[in-house]
């Protein structure tokens, strides 16, 4: 089977779309409060904030469970899988940091 394939095979698993939407999710997220409120520290954690919070901390289980499940059948889309969500929850940070919110 090729990498393309493999690849294929893992995406239509629920478990293996979460750990890469989850954090597509917050960046969404990020980019809709800073259009509506503005950059910058609020006075008060919303809802935004703490759904979050939830969805990063979220994220580390999630990608053992995922990890755990396909390493020992498709070691090079875990790789890329992982990394791909790696990128992505470091973005979502980034952009929390860069905003300052």
């Amino acid at each position: 089977m090729t990498r393309s394939h493999q690849l294929g095979a893992m995406l239509r698993s629920p478990l293996t779309l979460a750990p890469i939407l989850l954090p597509l999710f917050c960046i969404g997220m990020v980019l809709v409060h800073v259009a509506r409120v503005g950059a910058g520290p609020q006075a008060d954690e919303g809802t935004e904030a703490h759904l979050f919070q939830l969805i990063m901390a979220l994220q580390g289980p999630l990608m053992i469970w995922f990890a755990a499940k396909w390493w020992s059948v498709r070691r090079r889309a875990t790789l890329l899988v992982l990394g791909f969500q790696g990128a992505a929850a470091a973005t979502a940070l980034g952009l929390v940091f860069l905003y300052r919110l």
